[in-house]
């Protein structure tokens, strides 16, 4: 008799393994390429807008509660096709510590380019959060939180929502980080 693996424990299984790779990655924008294996954009869900950080989101940017930074709100999509949303990322960010220059202020305003991909600061990773939803479109499946610091100062508070359909379409084979070195083949 052949046992059979339920589909659920496969997607478990699946956000399992993408949660594991975003708790490591330096860039949240670039495991998400690489899980779906094709390259995806930001598009932005509103317009940017002045956020006042709550006590919570002031302990983890280091500033005082009350505080105004940008808050973003978009989605990754493909970068060709349509424009399905597969994550939501939303942003606050304290600019003075970004140190941004004009172009990329500009850039920035522009609304289709990631803070990780415009900044390369380095990203501290809170935490990546099974939901344990159903399965089905718009419906999230993960969700973590990071710090990204340039200068060593916190500067952007980051929230992502990967949607199920990131794992129910489509899961690597391997983790990039656990392929054996060519020493070892």
């Amino acid at each position: 008799m052949i046992h059979t693996k339920p589909v659920t424990d496969e997607y478990t299984a699946r956000a399992d393994r993408l949660a594991r790779a975003i708790r490591i990655s330096p860039r949240f924008l670039d495991t998400l390429t690489w899980w779906c294996g094709f390259p995806l954009r930001r598009v932005p869900r509103q317009p940017d807008v002045v956020h006042a950080v709550t006590e919570d989101e002031g302990l983890l940017l280091n500033l005082p509660m009350g505080w105004e930074v940008l808050r973003r709100d978009g989605y990754l999509v493909p970068a060709l096709g349509e424009p399905e949303p597969l994550a939501a990322i939303t942003s606050l960010l304290y600019l003075p510590r970004l140190c941004l220059t004009s172009g990329q202020l500009a850039e920035l305003h522009a609304g289709h380019v990631t803070v990780g991909v415009l900044t390369d600061a380095p990203r501290a990773t809170h935490y990546v959060a099974y939901l344990g939803t159903t399965p089905g479109d718009g419906v999230p499946a993960l969700r973590s939180r990071a710090t990204l610091s340039p200068g060593g100062q916190p500067a952007v508070l980051v929230e992502e929502i990967v949607f199920w359909h990131v794992l129910t379409a489509r899961a690597p084979q391997f983790l990039p980080h656990a392929r054996p070195s060519a020493a070892a083949r």
